[in-house]
């Protein structure tokens, strides 16, 4: 394979995975706009701007195995842990839940 056609297919894959990437974050945010016989949002999932928040952490995972197998870089899940919060004086709307950030 000659530089030429390296540098085309390293294109084209990042152009893929930029388009994958958007079509999951419109899907997801769109998943946030269904709502239950109560007229609120599915509950244990919404989107803060940055992050995605899980009510549980097996759906935060799900989300970031399933970007993991599609080779996206920087897939990071964490938790915002209410004693860490409360130590640090930090307790706000994202403590208890768990995130999935993904560069996007």
């Amino acid at each position: 394979m000659t530089d030429d056609e390296r540098y085309y297919q390293d294109a084209k894959r990042d152009a893929l995975i930029e388009v994958t990437l958007n079509n999951l974050h419109e899907m997801m945010i769109a998943m946030m706009d269904v709502a239950d016989a109560d007229g609120n949002g599915i509950k244990g999932f919404w989107h803060n701007g940055d992050e995605f928040l899980f009510e549980r952490e097996e759906d935060c995972e799900s989300v970031a195995n399933f970007l993991r197998a599609l080779n996206f870089p920087d897939v990071h899940t964490d938790y915002y842990d209410p004693e860490e919060d409360e130590r640090n004086n930090e307790v706000d709307e994202l403590t208890g839940w768990y995130y999935c950030d993904f560069g996007y």
